[in-house]
C-alpha cells in the first residue's frame, strides 16, 4: 500500500501508490453521458465524476471506477473526474478532472484530446511533468464503427491502427513516466437488442445507425461486425493489449 522508497525511475518498479496522475482519453463512454439519468432531459450530461476510469465522485465504496481504486494507495491522486459537465458546453479542467475524453469523438480526434492533455499537465498546479508517474487510460473507436458506413476509407481498419499508433506514439516521446492502458472496443452487435419504443432508444437509431439500420443477415450487418471484429483484432496485434 506503501509508495516506493523513491521515486522509481522504470515502469517495472512503479507500485500503485507511486502513481500521482490519472487521466482519460475517449469519447461518451469515458464522458459516461447520461449514465446516471433517469429521463431523456438527462442525456445531454456528462457524469464525468461516475465514468469507469477517471470518475471521482465518493470513494470506491460509492462507485468503483480505477481512479477511485487509485485513491486508495494514493489519497492526493491529481485527475479524478469531481462532476458532470454537460455536452457542448465549454468546460475547464476543474469541472472534468483529466478527463480528456469528448463525447462523439473519432479516432481521429484522439492526438487532439493528448495535445490538450499535454498542455494541462505542463500548466496544472502541484503536477510535476517530468517527474511525476501518470496512468492514462484510452478507450476510443466504437464510433468509427457507428460510422463506417459513412466513409469506409476515413473509419477503416487500417485508418484505426493508424491513428492509434500515432497517439501512442506521441504519448511515448512527449510524456514521460506515463503507463497508458489502452483498452480493447467493445463487440456492439449487442447494440441492436435495444429497441423500445421510447424516445432514448429511438435516439440510439440516429447515433449509431450504420449498426443499428441495416437488416438482421443483411450483407450491410455482416461487413460491419466484421469491421468490428478486425478492429479488436488488428488493436490487440499492433499494441499488445
Amino acid at each position: 500500500m506503501s509508495p516506493s522508497p523513491s521515486v522509481p525511475t522504470s515502469v517495472e518498479y512503479v507500485r500503485a501508490a507511486d502513481v500521482k496522475v490519472i487521466a482519460a482519453l475517449g469519447d461518451s463512454l469515458t464522458t459516461a453521458i447520461g449514465a446516471n439519468g433517469s429521463t431523456i432531459l438527462s442525456i445531454p450530461f456528462e457524469y464525468r465524476q461516475l465514468s469507469w476510469s477517471i470518475g471521482g465522485y465518493g470513494t470506491y465504496q460509492n462507485v468503483i471506477t480505477l481512479a477511485n481504486i487509485f485513491k486508495l494507495f494514493n489519497p492526493g491522486l491529481l485527475g479524478p473526474s469531481p462532476t458532470r459537465t454537460f455536452h457542448g458546453r465549454p468546460t475547464t479542467v476543474n469541472e472534468t478532472g483529466f478527463n480528456f475524453a469528448v463525447t462523439g469523438h473519432n479516432t481521429l480526434n484522439v492526438s487532439d484530446q493528448i495535445r490538450y492533455m499535454i498542455d494541462a499537465f505542463k500548466s496544472y498546479p502541484g503536477l510535476n511533468f517530468e517527474e511525476d508517474w501518470k496512468v492514462v487510460t484510452m478507450l476510443i473507436g466504437m464510433n468509427d464503427v457507428c460510422d463506417y458506413c459513412k466513409d469506409k476509407t476515413l473509419f477503416s481498419p487500417d485508418s484505426f491502427i493508424q491513428h492509434l499508433t500515432e497517439a501512442l506514439d506521441l504519448m511515448m516521446e512527449e510524456i514521460p513516466r506515463t503507463i497508458v492502458n489502452a483498452v480493447q472496443i467493445f463487440p456492439m452487435k449487442p447494440l441492436r437488442e435495444v429497441q423500445r419504443p421510447t424516445l432514448g432508444c429511438q435516439l440510439q437509431r440516429r447515433f449509431c445507425s450504420c449498426l443499428v439500420e441495416p437488416e438482421e443477415e443483411s450483407p450491410e450487418l455482416k461487413e460491419l461486425v466484421e469491421i468490428n471484429s478486425e478492429f479488436q483484432v488488428r488493436k490487440k496485434h499492433d499494441d499488445g493489449a
